[in-house]
């Protein structure tokens, strides 16, 4: 298969700035540092993972079938590109896991100290300012200097769980997300005084989370990355379907952040995820941070009612328990007929196997 790199470099650039993509432009409309950004992926990704397979940091295996999540506008490797942990599972839900048993076993057989628990609370500079180490502070709250032969490289989490933070650098609502809870954006204040640049703050990779786990910051909280359930679909306060329920997870997250100018409101901030019983017997599964789970996981988000009726009491009562951090949102008054009827116009959809409104299954990798 050949996956040349202008090829390559044209496919990414659409993605990555649609508004901007100029295919006659000599970086397709790119700046120079996202172009070179974009070239460095191509020119390095490859031998960086044979370089970690090799020393038996990352064994990979190739899962060629997987495609990538817009083939539909690929021209030369619309699957192929994918691999995988070598000992993960085949549903390819541990990769993570997999990769951090890894690459932190062979650290430790190549002398790499790896310090748990250690918080880099400032660099340390020379005279001329220059950075030869940093300053952490331990568990015990004891302070750890280390000095720097060459260079120090900060491979660090983000912001997710520092709301003043997500409020200043990105343009939308959230309620946290499934990093780990130590992920406030020490490096941030940390290179301030630095002078460094920082570049595509104002923006994030996501994917729908659990409310109930967010607002409570559980550290047990996965990313939704794929949704289970044939008879399933993600309906708004009122009622109403909005989406392709298969969408890949960062797409499917910008629906919850649409905005109505009219009633000045984001009517989608909180989907209800609504699924019979059906699915609830062959679709169950603790993968993916997936939504419909198995008997004995962890079920609190879940609302159970015997008919539409009774669905929409449980969840009326779990809105008014959140009210304080969603606005003070609640269902509309013609939630009930609204959702009757999204559920019949999905049903008729579902007869045909045709999706009029959202196209749900009609893009390659929706149908895995």
């Amino acid at each position: 298969m050949e996956d040349p790199k202008p090829d390559f470099l044209r496919y990414v650039a659409r993605l990555t700035a649609p508004q901007y993509y100029d295919p006659s432009h000599p970086r397709f409309g790119l700046t120079e540092w996202e172009y070179a950004m974009c070239e460095a992926i191509y020119d390095s990704a490859s031998p960086a993972a044979e370089l970690l397979s090799q020393k038996g940091a990352l064994p990979y295996r190739h899962v060629a079938p997987v495609p990538d999540y817009f083939a539909e506008l690929e021209d030369k490797a619309k699957t192929g590109r994918v691999l995988f942990p070598k000992d993960g599972a085949a549903s390819m839900s541990d990769g993570g896991q997999v990769a951090t048993r890894t690459l932190s076993a062979a650290a430790k057989r190549d002398g790499v100290v790896i310090k748990t628990g250690h918080r880099v609370q400032r660099v340390i500079q020379n005279a001329k300012g220059a950075v030869i180490g940093v300053e952490a502070l331990t568990d015990e709250g004891g302070i750890l200097r280390v000095r720097a032969r060459k260079g120090v490289i900060f491979a660090t989490g983000g912001f997710t769980h520092d709301p003043e933070l997500r409020k200043n650098f990105l343009n939308f609502p959230l309620y946290g997300g499934c990093a780990a809870l130590s992920n406030e954006g020490d490096f941030i204040r940390i290179s301030s005084t630095l002078g460094v640049q920082l570049r595509n703050m104002n923006h994030a990779w996501m994917c729908p989370i659990s409310l109930e786990k967010a607002v409570a910051r559980d550290g047990s909280m996965s990313g939704m990355f794929s949704n289970a359930g044939d008879s399933m679909i993600l309906v708004n306060k009122y009622g109403k379907r909005v989406v392709d329920e298969k969408l890949q997870y960062n797409e499917l997250a910008q629906k919850f952040f649409e905005w109505d100018g009219q009633k000045a409101e984001y009517p989608n901030l909180v989907l209800m995820s609504i699924w019979d019983q059906r699915s609830q017997d062959h679709s169950a599964s603790s993968e993916y941070g997936r939504l419909i789970v198995p008997p004995g996981a962890d079920d609190r988000h879940v609302i159970k009612g015997n008919t539409i009726e009774e669905l929409v009491v449980g969840i009326s009562a779990r809105l008014k328990k959140y009210q304080g951090v969603i606005g003070g949102m609640r269902l509309s008054d013609d939630f009930v007929s609204n959702i009757k009827a999204s559920i019949t116009r999905f049903n008729d959809f579902a007869k045909t196997g045709k999706d009029l409104d959202f196209h749900r299954g009609d893009r390659v990798v929706e149908q895995l």
